[in-house]
Protein backbone atom coordinates (compact mmCIF):
# COMPACT_ATOMS: atom_id res chain seq x y z
CA UNK A 1 0.00 0.00 0.00
CA UNK A 2 2.76 2.32 0.70
CA UNK A 3 4.80 1.82 -2.33
CA UNK A 4 1.45 2.68 -4.38
CA UNK A 5 1.01 5.30 -2.60
CA UNK A 6 4.57 6.30 -3.47
CA UNK A 7 4.34 6.45 -6.56
CA UNK A 8 1.13 7.83 -6.88
CA UNK A 9 2.54 10.61 -5.42
CA UNK A 10 5.56 11.11 -7.33
CA UNK A 11 3.73 10.23 -10.50
CA UNK A 12 1.15 13.22 -9.16
CA UNK A 13 4.12 15.80 -8.90
CA UNK A 14 5.88 14.84 -12.10
CA UNK A 15 2.77 15.55 -13.81
CA UNK A 16 1.50 18.90 -12.32
CA UNK A 17 5.63 19.85 -12.81
CA UNK A 18 5.29 18.62 -16.41
CA UNK A 19 2.73 20.71 -17.11
CA UNK A 20 3.54 23.94 -15.43
CA UNK A 21 7.00 23.46 -17.17
CA UNK A 22 4.63 23.24 -20.56
CA UNK A 23 1.92 26.30 -19.97
CA UNK A 24 5.24 28.46 -18.87
CA UNK A 25 7.44 27.49 -22.26
CA UNK A 26 4.19 28.29 -24.73
CA UNK A 27 3.65 31.65 -22.69
CA UNK A 28 7.23 32.97 -22.77
CA UNK A 29 8.42 30.98 -26.15
CA UNK A 30 5.17 31.79 -28.17
CA UNK A 31 5.20 27.92 -29.47
CA UNK A 32 2.73 24.92 -28.25
CA UNK A 33 3.04 21.59 -27.15
CA UNK A 34 2.80 18.82 -29.96
CA UNK A 35 4.62 15.44 -29.35
CA UNK A 36 5.87 14.27 -32.63
CA UNK A 37 5.11 10.89 -31.49
CA UNK A 38 1.57 10.36 -30.75
CA UNK A 39 0.74 14.03 -31.49
CA UNK A 40 -0.30 15.13 -27.97
CA UNK A 41 -0.43 18.11 -26.88
CA UNK A 42 -0.59 20.64 -23.09
CA UNK A 43 -4.14 19.85 -23.29
CA UNK A 44 -3.75 15.86 -22.92
CA UNK A 45 -1.08 16.05 -20.09
CA UNK A 46 -3.80 18.43 -18.33
CA UNK A 47 -6.20 15.89 -18.56
CA UNK A 48 -3.75 13.05 -17.38
CA UNK A 49 -3.30 15.28 -14.54
CA UNK A 50 -6.74 16.32 -13.75
CA UNK A 51 -7.32 11.84 -13.76
CA UNK A 52 -4.49 11.44 -11.85
CA UNK A 53 -6.25 14.20 -8.97
CA UNK A 54 -9.42 12.77 -9.50
CA UNK A 55 -8.02 9.19 -8.46
CA UNK A 56 -6.55 10.74 -5.44
CA UNK A 57 -9.92 12.63 -4.46
CA UNK A 58 -11.99 9.56 -5.34
CA UNK A 59 -9.61 6.83 -2.72
CA UNK A 60 -9.70 10.27 0.05
CA UNK A 61 -13.56 10.18 -0.25
CA UNK A 62 -13.84 6.58 0.42
CA UNK A 63 -11.24 6.79 3.32
CA UNK A 64 -13.21 9.26 5.02
CA UNK A 65 -16.18 7.66 4.13
CA UNK A 66 -15.23 4.46 6.22
CA UNK A 67 -13.87 6.30 9.01
CA UNK A 68 -16.60 8.95 9.14
CA UNK A 69 -19.80 7.84 11.32
CA UNK A 70 -22.03 10.79 11.78
CA UNK A 71 -24.66 11.27 8.69
CA UNK A 72 -23.87 14.79 8.73
CA UNK A 73 -20.36 14.33 7.66
CA UNK A 74 -21.40 11.88 5.61
CA UNK A 75 -23.74 14.38 3.51
CA UNK A 76 -20.75 16.73 3.34
CA UNK A 77 -19.01 13.67 1.55
CA UNK A 78 -21.92 12.67 -1.14
CA UNK A 79 -21.49 16.76 -2.21
CA UNK A 80 -18.23 16.09 -2.48
CA UNK A 81 -18.70 12.89 -4.57
CA UNK A 82 -21.42 14.88 -7.00
CA UNK A 83 -18.68 17.83 -7.43
CA UNK A 84 -15.59 16.00 -8.20
CA UNK A 85 -18.17 13.74 -10.73
CA UNK A 86 -18.82 16.91 -12.49
CA UNK A 87 -15.23 18.19 -12.32
CA UNK A 88 -14.38 14.75 -14.22
CA UNK A 89 -17.27 14.87 -17.04
CA UNK A 90 -16.72 18.95 -17.57
CA UNK A 91 -13.03 17.77 -18.45
CA UNK A 92 -14.16 15.08 -20.05
CA UNK A 93 -16.05 16.69 -22.72
CA UNK A 94 -13.44 19.59 -23.27
CA UNK A 95 -11.01 16.76 -23.86
CA UNK A 96 -13.31 14.56 -26.13
CA UNK A 97 -14.71 17.46 -27.27
CA UNK A 98 -11.28 19.15 -28.29
CA UNK A 99 -10.51 15.04 -30.16
CA UNK A 100 -13.14 15.18 -32.18
CA UNK A 101 -12.89 18.21 -33.96
CA UNK A 102 -9.33 18.67 -34.40
CA UNK A 103 -6.91 16.41 -36.21
CA UNK A 104 -3.28 17.29 -37.12
CA UNK A 105 -1.67 16.74 -39.57
CA UNK A 106 2.96 16.54 -40.37
CA UNK A 107 4.06 16.63 -43.97
CA UNK A 108 8.37 16.30 -44.60
CA UNK A 109 10.21 18.17 -47.02
CA UNK A 110 12.20 15.56 -49.03
CA UNK A 111 15.03 14.37 -46.65
CA UNK A 112 12.90 15.65 -43.43
CA UNK A 113 14.78 19.03 -43.10
CA UNK A 114 11.99 20.66 -42.78
CA UNK A 115 8.30 19.50 -41.00
CA UNK A 116 5.28 21.24 -41.71
CA UNK A 117 2.24 20.30 -39.19
CA UNK A 118 -1.09 21.39 -39.91
CA UNK A 119 -4.22 21.52 -37.47
CA UNK A 120 -7.75 21.27 -39.20
CA UNK A 121 -10.53 22.21 -37.06
CA UNK A 122 -14.09 21.33 -38.70
CA UNK A 123 -17.52 22.02 -36.26
CA UNK A 124 -20.45 22.41 -38.17
CA UNK A 125 -20.54 24.73 -40.74
CA UNK A 126 -17.05 26.01 -39.81
CA UNK A 127 -13.51 25.16 -40.62
CA UNK A 128 -9.92 26.62 -39.77
CA UNK A 129 -6.37 24.84 -40.98
CA UNK A 130 -3.89 26.12 -39.44
CA UNK A 131 -0.23 25.59 -40.66
CA UNK A 132 2.64 25.25 -37.97
CA UNK A 133 6.61 25.02 -38.19
CA UNK A 134 7.84 21.69 -36.14
CA UNK A 135 10.65 23.49 -34.07
CA UNK A 136 11.59 20.28 -31.87
CA UNK A 137 10.28 16.81 -31.72
CA UNK A 138 8.13 18.46 -28.88
CA UNK A 139 7.05 22.08 -29.94
CA UNK A 140 5.62 23.38 -32.71
CA UNK A 141 5.08 27.34 -34.08
CA UNK A 142 2.14 28.79 -35.56
CA UNK A 143 2.45 30.66 -38.88
CA UNK A 144 1.18 33.65 -39.84
CA UNK A 145 -1.44 32.24 -42.40
CA UNK A 146 -4.88 30.44 -41.93
CA UNK A 147 -7.06 28.54 -44.96
CA UNK A 148 -10.57 28.06 -44.33
CA UNK A 149 -13.48 26.19 -46.38
CA UNK A 150 -16.64 26.26 -47.11
CA UNK A 151 -19.40 24.49 -44.90
CA UNK A 152 -17.61 22.58 -42.09
CA UNK A 153 -15.49 20.95 -45.42
CA UNK A 154 -12.79 18.58 -44.04
CA UNK A 155 -10.39 19.25 -46.66
CA UNK A 156 -7.50 17.51 -45.58
CA UNK A 157 -9.16 14.48 -43.83
CA UNK A 158 -11.17 14.04 -47.24
CA UNK A 159 -7.60 14.31 -49.37
CA UNK A 160 -8.92 17.31 -51.25
CA UNK A 161 -5.31 18.82 -51.08
CA UNK A 162 -2.48 19.29 -52.66
CA UNK A 163 1.03 19.62 -51.34
CA UNK A 164 4.55 20.33 -52.95
CA UNK A 165 7.77 20.97 -51.86
CA UNK A 166 10.72 22.79 -54.01
CA UNK A 167 13.95 23.12 -51.59
CA UNK A 168 12.70 25.35 -48.79
CA UNK A 169 9.47 26.66 -49.76
CA UNK A 170 6.50 24.35 -49.60
CA UNK A 171 3.30 25.12 -50.94
CA UNK A 172 -0.07 24.00 -49.46
CA UNK A 173 -3.47 24.18 -51.13
CA UNK A 174 -7.13 23.10 -50.26
CA UNK A 175 -10.40 22.64 -51.72
CA UNK A 176 -12.21 25.10 -50.39
CA UNK A 177 -15.38 23.58 -51.35
CA UNK A 178 -17.17 26.65 -53.20
CA UNK A 179 -17.92 25.90 -56.49
CA UNK A 180 -14.53 24.24 -57.52
CA UNK A 181 -12.05 27.12 -55.98
CA UNK A 182 -9.19 26.34 -54.17
CA UNK A 183 -7.16 28.61 -51.49
CA UNK A 184 -3.06 28.33 -51.64
CA UNK A 185 -0.18 29.69 -49.13
CA UNK A 186 3.05 29.61 -50.09
CA UNK A 187 5.72 29.13 -47.23
CA UNK A 188 9.32 29.60 -47.06
CA UNK A 189 10.77 27.45 -44.37
CA UNK A 190 14.10 28.68 -43.97
CA UNK A 191 12.89 31.84 -42.87
CA UNK A 192 10.24 30.28 -39.84
CA UNK A 193 7.75 29.73 -42.21
CA UNK A 194 7.45 33.16 -43.79
CA UNK A 195 4.54 33.88 -45.97
CA UNK A 196 5.28 34.50 -49.52
CA UNK A 197 2.34 34.14 -51.32
CA UNK A 198 -1.65 33.53 -50.36
CA UNK A 199 -4.26 33.52 -53.25
CA UNK A 200 -7.11 32.03 -54.14
CA UNK A 201 -8.23 30.52 -57.12
CA UNK A 202 -9.76 27.74 -59.87
CA UNK A 203 -7.39 25.17 -60.93
CA UNK A 204 -9.56 23.39 -63.04
CA UNK A 205 -11.25 26.52 -64.83
CA UNK A 206 -13.73 29.14 -63.34
CA UNK A 207 -17.14 27.21 -63.99
CA UNK A 208 -19.17 29.17 -66.65
CA UNK A 209 -22.32 29.46 -64.55
CA UNK A 210 -20.50 32.72 -62.62
CA UNK A 211 -20.22 34.13 -66.39
CA UNK A 212 -23.19 33.92 -66.93
CA UNK A 213 -25.45 33.84 -63.92
CA UNK A 214 -28.29 35.57 -65.36
CA UNK A 215 -29.31 37.86 -67.92
CA UNK A 216 -28.75 40.73 -66.80
CA UNK A 217 -25.74 40.09 -64.77
CA UNK A 218 -24.16 39.29 -67.97
CA UNK A 219 -24.51 42.98 -69.00
CA UNK A 220 -22.95 45.62 -67.40
CA UNK A 221 -25.12 47.68 -64.82
CA UNK A 222 -25.13 51.13 -64.98
CA UNK A 223 -25.36 52.83 -61.66
CA UNK A 224 -26.70 56.72 -61.94
CA UNK A 225 -25.86 59.19 -59.02
CA UNK A 226 -28.75 60.19 -57.30
CA UNK A 227 -30.52 63.75 -58.19
CA UNK A 228 -29.19 65.16 -54.69
CA UNK A 229 -27.03 67.94 -54.26
CA UNK A 230 -24.15 66.62 -52.68
CA UNK A 231 -24.04 63.72 -55.73
CA UNK A 232 -24.50 66.12 -58.80
CA UNK A 233 -20.85 66.30 -59.31
CA UNK A 234 -20.57 62.37 -59.00
CA UNK A 235 -19.69 60.52 -61.74
CA UNK A 236 -21.74 57.55 -63.41
CA UNK A 237 -19.69 54.20 -62.27
CA UNK A 238 -19.89 51.73 -65.08
CA UNK A 239 -19.27 48.11 -62.86
CA UNK A 240 -19.59 44.85 -65.10
CA UNK A 241 -20.10 41.22 -64.36
CA UNK A 242 -16.45 40.73 -63.45
CA UNK A 243 -16.00 43.01 -61.07
CA UNK A 244 -18.76 41.45 -58.98
CA UNK A 245 -17.58 38.16 -59.25
CA UNK A 246 -14.18 39.54 -58.07
CA UNK A 247 -15.73 41.09 -55.31
CA UNK A 248 -17.40 37.91 -53.79
CA UNK A 249 -14.12 35.48 -54.76
CA UNK A 250 -12.32 38.33 -52.17
CA UNK A 251 -15.40 37.85 -49.79
CA UNK A 252 -14.70 34.17 -49.55
CA UNK A 253 -11.53 34.41 -49.35
CA UNK A 254 -11.79 36.50 -46.31
CA UNK A 255 -13.93 33.59 -44.99
CA UNK A 256 -17.39 34.90 -45.18
CA UNK A 257 -19.68 33.02 -47.51
CA UNK A 258 -21.79 34.27 -50.25
CA UNK A 259 -24.89 33.45 -52.49
CA UNK A 260 -25.33 34.98 -56.04
CA UNK A 261 -25.15 39.23 -55.30
CA UNK A 262 -27.55 39.80 -52.22
CA UNK A 263 -24.88 40.98 -49.98
CA UNK A 264 -23.42 43.23 -52.58
CA UNK A 265 -24.74 46.86 -51.99
CA UNK A 266 -23.30 49.92 -53.54
CA UNK A 267 -22.17 53.82 -52.28
CA UNK A 268 -23.80 56.86 -53.06
CA UNK A 269 -21.29 57.23 -55.93
CA UNK A 270 -22.15 53.94 -57.44
CA UNK A 271 -19.16 51.87 -56.17
CA UNK A 272 -19.70 48.00 -55.27
CA UNK A 273 -18.91 47.06 -51.67
CA UNK A 274 -19.62 44.11 -49.84
CA UNK A 275 -20.69 44.58 -45.90
CA UNK A 276 -19.12 41.00 -44.13
CA UNK A 277 -19.42 42.40 -40.59
CA UNK A 278 -21.64 45.09 -39.00
CA UNK A 279 -22.68 46.03 -35.41
CA UNK A 280 -22.78 48.62 -33.04
CA UNK A 281 -18.76 49.64 -32.53
CA UNK A 282 -17.54 48.33 -35.93
CA UNK A 283 -18.47 47.82 -39.71
CA UNK A 284 -16.32 45.50 -41.74
CA UNK A 285 -16.67 45.73 -45.53
CA UNK A 286 -14.99 45.40 -48.94
CA UNK A 287 -15.13 48.05 -51.11
CA UNK A 288 -14.24 48.14 -55.12
CA UNK A 289 -11.60 50.55 -55.79
CA UNK A 290 -10.87 50.52 -59.57
CA UNK A 291 -9.15 48.31 -62.59
CA UNK A 292 -4.98 47.96 -62.70
CA UNK A 293 -3.07 50.31 -64.11
CA UNK A 294 -2.60 47.35 -66.66
CA UNK A 295 -6.46 46.25 -67.14
CA UNK A 296 -5.74 43.04 -66.27
CA UNK A 297 -7.25 43.03 -62.33
CA UNK A 298 -9.56 44.33 -60.43
CA UNK A 299 -8.49 46.02 -56.91
CA UNK A 300 -10.36 45.93 -53.99
CA UNK A 301 -9.76 47.31 -50.40
CA UNK A 302 -10.98 45.95 -46.78
CA UNK A 303 -11.71 48.26 -44.77
CA UNK A 304 -12.96 48.19 -40.91
CA UNK A 305 -14.16 51.45 -39.91
CA UNK A 306 -15.44 51.97 -36.13
CA UNK A 307 -18.66 53.40 -35.22
CA UNK A 308 -18.63 56.57 -32.80
CA UNK A 309 -21.89 57.91 -31.99
CA UNK A 310 -23.76 58.22 -35.24
CA UNK A 311 -20.82 58.89 -37.47
CA UNK A 312 -18.11 56.24 -39.07
CA UNK A 313 -14.19 57.38 -37.50
CA UNK A 314 -11.32 55.53 -37.18
CA UNK A 315 -11.23 53.52 -40.97
CA UNK A 316 -8.56 51.35 -41.36
CA UNK A 317 -6.81 49.32 -43.95
CA UNK A 318 -6.66 45.84 -42.98
CA UNK A 319 -5.94 44.42 -46.19
CA UNK A 320 -6.04 44.97 -50.15
CA UNK A 321 -6.69 43.14 -52.97
CA UNK A 322 -6.01 41.90 -56.74
CA UNK A 323 -8.74 40.37 -58.55
CA UNK A 324 -7.17 39.04 -62.44
CA UNK A 325 -10.04 38.74 -64.57
CA UNK A 326 -8.28 36.27 -66.98
CA UNK A 327 -7.86 33.25 -64.25
CA UNK A 328 -10.02 34.22 -61.62
CA UNK A 329 -6.93 33.96 -59.01
CA UNK A 330 -7.15 36.49 -56.29
CA UNK A 331 -3.34 38.00 -55.19
CA UNK A 332 -3.17 39.31 -51.64
CA UNK A 333 -0.93 42.82 -51.44
CA UNK A 334 0.01 42.70 -48.21
CA UNK A 335 -1.08 46.16 -48.56
CA UNK A 336 -2.28 48.25 -44.86
CA UNK A 337 -1.79 51.99 -46.23
CA UNK A 338 -1.90 53.38 -49.62
CA UNK A 339 1.68 54.17 -49.18
CA UNK A 340 2.43 50.63 -49.15
CA UNK A 341 4.24 48.91 -52.17
CA UNK A 342 2.68 45.32 -51.49
CA UNK A 343 4.23 42.27 -52.66
CA UNK A 344 6.09 41.56 -55.65
CA UNK A 345 3.39 39.11 -57.16
CA UNK A 346 0.76 42.21 -56.34
CA UNK A 347 3.09 44.53 -58.50
CA UNK A 348 3.71 42.10 -61.50
CA UNK A 349 -0.12 41.37 -61.87
CA UNK A 350 -1.32 44.61 -61.61
CA UNK A 351 1.56 46.54 -63.42
CA UNK A 352 1.84 48.83 -60.61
Amino acid sequence: MRVRKRIYILLLIVSGILCLAMFATERVTDQYVLMRIGKMNLYDFLFVFLCLIGVGAISLLIHFWRKIARKFYKGLLIFGWVGLIGVMMVGSLIWFGNHAVTTWYEFYSPGNKYSLVVKESTFLLSSDICPYERTSPIFVRKLKADLSTNNGFAAISQGAYKISWDGDIVTLSVDMNQHGMWTTVKLNMAEHGKVLEEFSNYPNGKPKWLDSQGDTNQKDVLVSPSDDSESEDAQQVQVNQKVIDGLQVVALMTGYNTKGTSEITYTAKGTPEFVLSSDLNSETYILYDRDSSNGKCALYVLYQSKNSGEENSDTQILEMYAYEYASGKVITADRHAWSDVGTDEYREATGE
